[in-house]
């Protein structure tokens, strides 16, 4: 089993007594993937501004035009967002997770803490 594999995060259970071994396997799988700044809301999220060149053509040049690099961190961002997100979806029960859906990845990991 691949240590990206969100497998290795065991089912919460619905009286929460397991968990601390949920809550350091998610914060170990998180780091294993280098997710872990995101869980820890320090992970500066890339932001991409493209340009209307078609209204205001005579302020920007093609060096506003974002670079693959910057594509790049947006997509891996968004990748390991989903990761976590998945890793929740599959461990936590179904009443909790209904109520923390919405909400970014951080505040599921604190709301599912806060829980017990």
């Amino acid at each position: 089993m691949a240590v990206t594999d969100s497998s290795v995060v065991p089912q919460l259970s619905k009286d929460g007594s397991n968990l601390w071994r949920w809550e350091n396997a998610f914060k170990l799988y998180a780091q294993a993937n280098a997710y872990n700044q995101l869980l820890k809301g320090t992970w500066e999220h890339p932001i991409v501004v493209v340009p209307d060149l078609q209204k205001e053509p005579t302020q920007f040049g093609t060096s506003t035009i974002p670079d693959q690099a910057i594509l790049n961190a947006v997509i891996h961002c968004q990748a390991a967002e989903a990761a976590l997100k998945l890793a929740i979806l599959n461990t936590v029960p179904k009443d909790l997770y209904k109520g923390i859906m919405d909400k970014l990845v951080t505040d599921q990991f604190t709301s599912v803490l806060l829980q017990f």
